[in-house]
C-alpha cells in the first residue's frame, strides 16, 4: 500500500505534516498517531465516499445512479491534528472528532466513550502536577486498563439521582467507595478477589439482571416498557465476554450519563428533545430509580444466600481474558484488563534533520 511505503521512508516522513500526507494514502479507515521531539500529530484514514446531497442517511432512496456516492472525502476533512493546546492526544475508539459523521451502524457515539477512562486519569495528573512523567503515563495507562468505565460515567449520576434513600444507605455506601477508587475491577494484593468486590457484584446485578436493568428503568418513563428494548445495540459490553475488550461501543451508558445529567440540572451539550427518566420529573427520576436500586440488592443477596450487602462476593475469574487455542499448547486464562491495540512508552530528546 502506497501509504505504508511512504512511512517507511526516511526521505519522505521527516516532520508531522510529511506524517498525515503519508497516511491519508492508507485506503483503510484507522487512526495513526506521530510523535518527535517537537510535535504530536494525528490522522484518521480511509477511503471514504461521498453521499450524494440527494441522500437522506436516516431514510430509503431508489437504487439508481442519481443517489451513488460522488467521490472521495478529501484529504483537508479527515479528521487531523497536530499540537493540540491540551498537548496531548487520546484515542480509544471513541468518535474522530466533533461534527464527523458515523458508519449507518453505529450507535456508540454519545457522551461516554472508554477513552475518558484515560483522559480523565491525564488531566487530573495535569491539574495536580503541570507535567507528566513516563512513570506517572504507564499508572495512567494501567489504571485505564482495569477501570470499570461504565460505572465512572454512569454510577456518579445514579448516585446522586437515587439521592440520601435510608432502605438502600449501606449499598450507596458501597458503590460511593468503589468510585472513590476509581471504580477498579483489580486483585491488587492478590488474594484471587477483586478490591471492592461486594459493590462489584451489586452494580453488576443493578445494570444488567436477566430482563431487568437500570439503563432500561432510567429510559422507559417515556419509551415504555416494550419500546425500550428495541433501542439497536445491546445495554452492556462486559469482561465476561473473555475478550479482553469492554465498554466499547454502548450508547447506553450514554443515554443513561446525559439523561440523568438533564434530570438533574447539570450542564449538558445537545440535551435530549424529550424528558424520559420520571418524564423529566426529578422526584419522579427517583423514585423509579430507588425501586430500581432496591430490587437490584434483593435479587443478588438471593442469589448468594446472603443477608447483607457486605456479605457479597464476586468471582473476578468470570472476567478472565480466554484465549483460542490455535495449536497443540494453549494459553492459561489471564486476569482481565481492557486492551489496547498498541500500547508503547516512548522518550524522544532528539530528532534527525529535518530537510
Amino acid at each position: 500500500m502506497f501509504g505504508f511505503s511512504q512511512l517507511n521512508d526516511p526521505g519522505f516522513v521527516r516532520n508531522a505534516a510529511d506524517f498525515q500526507r503519508a497516511t491519508s494514502n492508507i485506503d483503510f479507515t484507522f487512526n495513526w498517531f506521530y510523535a518527535d521531539n517537537r510535535d504530536i500529530s494525528y490522522y484518521s484514514s480511509g477511503l471514504l465516499p461521498l453521499r450524494s446531497p440527494k441522500v437522506e442517511p436516516d431514510l430509503p432512496r431508489w437504487g439508481n445512479k442519481r443517489y451513488d456516492w460522488k467521490g472521495w472525502l478529501p484529504f483537508d476533512r479527515h479528521p487531523r491534528q497536530t499540537n493540540p493546546d491540551s498537548g496531548y492526544l487520546v484515542s480509544w475508539n471513541n468518535k474522530q472528532a466533533p461534527g464527523f459523521g458515523a458508519s449507518d451502524a453505529e450507535w456508540g457515539y454519545g457522551a461516554v466513550y472508554r477513552s475518558l477512562a484515560l483522559e480523565e486519569r491525564l488531566r487530573k495528573q495535569l491539574r495536580r502536577d503541570g507535567d507528566v512523567d513516563l512513570a506517572q503515563l504507564v499508572g495512567i495507562m494501567s489504571g485505564a486498563a482495569t477501570a470499570d468505565s461504565r460505572a465512572s460515567e454512569t454510577l456518579p449520576w445514579l448516585l446522586k439521582a437515587v439521592g440520601r434513600d435510608q432502605k438502600t444507605a449501606e449499598a450507596r455506601k458501597l458503590l460511593s467507595s468503589w468510585l472513590r477508587s476509581g471504580a477498579q475491577r483489580v486483585d491488587r494484593d492478590r488474594d484471587g478477589r477483586y478490591g471492592h468486590e461486594q459493590a462489584i457484584a451489586l452494580f453488576d446485578t443493578w445494570w444488567e439482571d436477566g430482563r431487568h436493568g437500570v439503563a432500561y428503568d432510567v429510559m422507559k418513563g417515556r419509551l415504555g416498557a416494550k419500546l425500550v428494548r428495541k433501542l439497536p445495540r445491546g445495554i452492556d459490553d462486559h469482561p465476561r465476554l473473555g475478550r479482553g475488550s469492554a465498554w466499547n461501543g454502548v450508547a447506553w451508558y450514554g443515554y443513561v450519563s446525559k439523561e440523568l445529567r438533564t434530570v438533574l440540572g447539570a450542564r449538558v451539550e445537545q440535551p435530549y428533545r424529550t424528558s424520559y427518566c420520571g418524564r423529566g420529573d426529578l422526584g419522579r427520576c427517583r423514585a423509579t430509580l430507588r425501586t430500581s436500586l432496591a430490587k437490584a440488592i434483593d435479587r443478588i443477596l438471593q442469589e448468594q444466600g446472603v443477608e447483607s450487602v457486605r456479605q457479597l462476593t464476586y468471582d473476578k475469574h468470570e472476567d478472565d481474558i480466554r484465549h483460542t487455542t490455535a495449536g497443540v499448547v494453549g494459553v492459561r486464562p489471564i486476569d482481565w484488563q481492557n486492551r489496547p491495540t498498541f500500547q508503547q512508552v516512548v522518550a524522544l530528546t532528539s530528532h534527525r534533520p529535518r530537510g
